[in-house]
């Protein structure tokens, strides 16, 4: 099945040039990498080990003890420690278990895996989590498990904390550093769309249809593609996506920095080992208290600016696509009388004696009318999509 996939990707990287810049082949081999270690149960054991140490301090996240005696390259042997799926919103109900302190356990013990420890679970889906009857939080499978190199996760770090602050700038900083986002000339547009995630969204659950106010900017970004997406964050955003998926089905209405307040507390409160957490954390209390102060007026001017330009560029960009309309306009005209002119003087030298000079007058008309069909396509494909 790898094999295939590897083909289908080499294939990609050859004909689609386009795609040359998602670096498909290393997300290919980090999969294959983490995957291939997944049937290795020496490794998930080492796994589950290095993991149950991380979270040591924490007596609300349990991890099964492995049996080494009984455990082979074939064969694991875990500890029972049996709970409830995590995704089970009715039963845990039913137990009397507060699925917002769920949550907040799930997003906090992610949070200190990702920014702490380096060393994540890169699969939480519900198979993999599970719930006891006094609210603790059970990790299994240790199989796919990711580590974050130390540079990238000083500036998750740097990140999460540019999220607390609303500050837009750092946080493309951070994101353009993690390759995520293209350096490209021009980055108004993808502020633009940060500034209003930061706005919006953070301290309130996502709603789909509040992008509908970005629908041209969204254009933009995407016409002018500075997304990438590095192999190691393919994991992390998949991670991500599949916890918020498990924390909405908990709770529809959960916003995900609310939830890691816990963990903001502690880093505040000094209880990180990281030094590089340390440093920041000293920021942390003023970044807090600021949390619901309003933008000073030159952050106001820049936006209002911003805005200005983006609107420029939205007309621009509308003038550019009519102007497109009317090329591809003229040139199936152009082409339509070229084909018409050719057929009729065919036509004509068939009466005459020159009647050898109409197969020139036929070709040229099936040279002309394979512009036509070529041009005429493009226009419906214009006037469509």
């Amino acid at each position: 099945d790898f094999e295939v996939l590897h083909q289908i990707v080499r294939f990609l990287n050859t004909y689609i040039r386009i795609l040359r810049k998602y670096h498909l082949e290393s997300i290919y081999r980090e999969f294959f990498s983490l995957l291939f270690q997944e049937i290795d149960y020496l490794n998930e054991g080492r796994n589950a080990d290095r993991f149950r140490v991380n979270f040591k301090e924490n007596t609300r996240v349990k991890v099964p003890k492995i049996y080494w005696d009984y455990t082979t390259k074939k064969v694991l042997t875990l500890e029972y420690l049996p709970g409830i799926k995590v995704d089970d919103r009715q039963t845990l109900e039913a137990k009397g278990i507060n699925l917002n302190e769920v949550i907040q356990l799930g997003v906090c013990s992610y949070l200190k895996q990702l920014l702490l420890d380096g060393f994540f679970q890169s699969d939480p889906h519900p198979g993999n989590m599970a719930v006891t009857l006094s609210g603790e939080l059970i990790f299994y499978d240790f199989g796919t498990m990711a580590e974050v190199k130390s540079m990238t996760q000083g500036r998750m770090i740097e990140t999460f904390f540019a999220v607390l602050k609303k500050d837009p700038d750092k946080v493309m900083e951070s994101l353009i550093y993690m390759g995520l986002i293209e350096p490209i000339s021009d980055l108004s547009s993808v502020r633009k769309m940060i500034s209003f995630l930061l706005e919006r969204f953070r301290e309130r659950p996502v709603d789909i249809q509040a992008f509908g106010e970005l629908s041209d900017e969204i254009y933009i970004m995407f016409k002018q593609q500075p997304f990438r997406l590095p192999a190691q964050m393919t994991f992390i955003l998949k991670s991500l996506m599949t916890l918020d998926g498990v924390a909405r089905s908990l709770n529809p209405q959960y916003n995900l920095l609310a939830a890691s307040q816990p963990f903001v507390k502690s880093i505040a409160m000094g209880n990180g080992t990281n030094n590089r957490l340390s440093n920041i954390a000293q920021g942390v209390n003023q970044i807090v208290k600021n949390l619901v102060d309003k933008r000073r007026s030159s952050s106001r001017l820049e936006n209002l600016l911003e805005q200005s330009n983006l609107d420029l560029k939205v007309k621009y960009l509308e003038t550019e696509k009519l102007l497109k309309k009317i090329d591809l306009a003229v040139k199936v005209l152009t082409y339509l009388c070229l084909t018409g002119f050719s057929i009729i003087m065919a036509i004509l030298l068939l009466s005459t004696p020159y009647i050898k000079w109409a197969v020139i007058g036929f070709a040229l008309a099936g040279l002309w009318g394979m512009f036509l069909l070529r041009y005429l396509f493009k226009l419906i494909v214009q006037e469509r999509f």
